[in-house]
């Protein structure tokens, strides 16, 4: 083969560029200290980087809020000291004016340092942190307290994690969450009292069992249908009261009575305020299950206190159809539509199809379903009495899959009534207040979530006094009157809220240590990641400098050879 100057001209300047670009890389690599500095260094490195530089980022997020959380929960920490200081002070003024021998002008002095306090502790209960309210709930822009001692709102908390309460949460990792704020009402409340549920609907005697405040017992109150006499205690030391007593309707009737009781006996009870609800109920001794309609309560619930809710029983949705659907219903852009919880029924027309109803079998989404209308026939008679069962077998195959949003749901049908029963342990997840859905596109949401399920729910209302005021007044009016004694006796109330602070500051001190192990932890994890991507991404710069000294030397090689080789030039050649 003829070699020529071009073709030795050629594979000098390709060797070359290939020893230039291996030399770029090993100056690129010395002077950022980096391995892989573009993709294709390293596909599967860069693919592992990216993903811990992701890794990275989100922990460093959680560390953020990890921080976030500690510092709000140090300044509730910090607010709860101060309280709890003051309370300690109130402590040690009440025991020296139990004692009778201080003079009414020693008294006086006691009780302006006390209101001092209690207006002190007035202010710590709108504490705030960086602009939000800490014991205000999620309602952080809102003061807690009036001036007076008095809730500027509703609070509540549940011990279902699907309730939406007032509980904040931060996420301090993707599967761990940890409740940060501080209820005003866990704090300023001393006692818990429950809700007293009385069925009155149907019965011709109903009782009413009221606990008394030392939980000692109850008080049993039994409305007598056509007895116009008010309150009486028999023999058994029970009480009767008509259900006709001044005619009142039955929430007025009990308030009045338990206020004659409360009279006689003294304020053995604590005071409720009364209401009449209605509810639909399930009965699930029937076979498919059925519902009571308009079951009336007596609802009794708690003044000046944390107000605990427990009823609970499965949440039950009914709607009646009695429109029929025809071919006028296809007119439109939107065919005929059931909707329940985000989960489509949808009515589709096919004239060529078979005549009847073919349900889509299976579904391709868990929370859409069809139903096809078949034949060519106009469609003149498909009352809700044709059209629910198809219904009711469509939702219960969307019941069975997982994740729908009816999973877990049980479907029946009553002549032109479709029922829907939420599952067991649904709680308030599926209550009149929190569900999000509808069973017939024509009847509005409330009218059909007329069931409320619920778990353990406790709460307080605005307007509410705050029990501890309610016991500053009372202390106040007591060294006002010099009534050493009930000033004495009132040492265990300030001993009960000084306990329920310390109850709360001690929650508060165990989820700071375990927010700072967080934090140390996401810190160990993050130095762990980097020290990986470390690994993969940086260069060894020992190794670096040698190849790049060597690359150095093969490319001046080069060179030196090349110029020893290509020196003839034209000139030599015209000499």
């Amino acid at each position: 083969m003829r070699i020529t100057n071009n073709m030795m001209v050629q594979t000098m300047m390709r060797n070359l560029n290939r020893n230039m670009l291996r030399l770029n890389d090993k100056q690129i690599q010395f002077s950022t200290g980096k391995r892989i500095n573009k993709p294709s260094d390293d596909p599967l490195g860069i693919s592992k980087s990216l993903r811990l530089r992701t890794d990275i980022s989100v922990m460093d997020q959680y560390k953020r809020n990890a921080e976030d959380a500690y510092s709000f929960m140090d300044n509730t920490e910090t607010a709860l000291i101060n309280m709890l200081e003051g309370m300690q002070r109130v402590r040690e003024l009440a025991v020296q004016a139990s004692s009778e021998t201080l003079t009414q002008e020693e008294t006086i002095k006691i009780e302006a340092e006390i209101s001092e306090i209690r207006n002190q502790l007035v202010d710590l209960a709108n504490y705030s942190y960086s602009g939000k309210n800490v014991f205000s709930g999620k309602k952080t822009d809102q003061p807690l307290l009036d001036q007076y001692g008095n809730y500027l709102m509703d609070l509540m908390k549940s011990q279902d994690p699907n309730v939406l309460d007032d509980k904040w949460d931060f996420e301090m990792s993707t599967r761990e969450k940890i409740q940060v704020n501080s209820l005003g009402f866990e704090i300023f409340e001393a006692e818990e009292r429950k809700v007293v549920y009385a069925p009155t609907d149907g019965a011709a005697d109903w009782p009413l069992e009221l606990p008394y405040r030392d939980g000692s017992g109850s008080l049993s109150l039994t409305v007598v249908n056509g007895n116009g006499d008010g309150p009486e205690k028999l023999a058994d030391g029970t009480w009767t009261v008509g259900a006709n007593w001044g005619a009142l309707p039955a929430d007025e009737l009990i308030t009045a009575a338990v206020k004659e009781i409360g009279e006689i006996t003294g304020p053995v009870l604590g005071e409720y305020r009364f209401e009449l609800i209605q509810r639909n109920e399930l009965d699930t001794s029937t076979d498919p299950p059925t519902v009571n309609a308009n079951v009336e309560y007596l609802k009794a619930i708690p003044l000046n206190a944390t107000i605990v809710d427990e009823y609970a029983t499965p949440a039950v949705w009914e709607a009646d159809y009695t429109a029929d659907i025809t071919e006028a219903s296809f007119g439109g852009n939107t065919p005929p539509t059931i909707v329940f919880n985000g989960v489509e029924v949808v009515f589709l027309r096919d004239e060529t199809a078979a005549a009847g109803y073919t349900i889509q079998d299976p579904p391709t989404d868990k929370n859409r379903i069809t139903i096809t209308l078949g034949g060519a026939a106009p469609l003149t008679d498909q009352t809700p009495a044709n059209y629910l069962p198809e219904v009711e077998t469509a939702l219960r195959a969307l019941s069975d899959i997982r994740g729908s949003g009816v999973e877990g749901f049980r479907f029946n049908r009553v002549g032109n009534t479709l029922q829907a029963i939420a599952p067991e342990r649904s709680g308030s997840a599926h209550n009149k207040a929190y569900f999000a859905g509808t069973v017939s596109p024509t009847t509005s949401r409330e009218n059909q979530m007329v069931v409320e399920g619920t778990s353990k729910v406790y709460y307080i209302e605005a307007g509410q006094k705050a029990g501890l005021f309610q016991m500053f007044d009372k202390l106040s009016d007591n060294l006002k009157e010099g009534k050493q004694e009930d000033i004495s006796n009132m040492l265990n109330q300030i001993d009960a809220h000084i306990n329920a602070m310390l109850t709360v500051r001690s929650e508060v001190g165990a989820k700071t240590n375990r927010v700072e192990l967080i934090v140390n932890r996401i810190e160990d994890d993050t130095l762990n990641y980097k020290d990986l991507m470390s690994k993969i991404e940086d260069a060894d710069m020992s190794q670096v400098v040698i190849e790049l000294m060597n690359e150095e030397n093969v490319y001046r090689s080069a060179l030196a050879v090349g110029a020893r080789i290509i020196q003839p030039t034209l000139l030599d050649f015209l000499r």
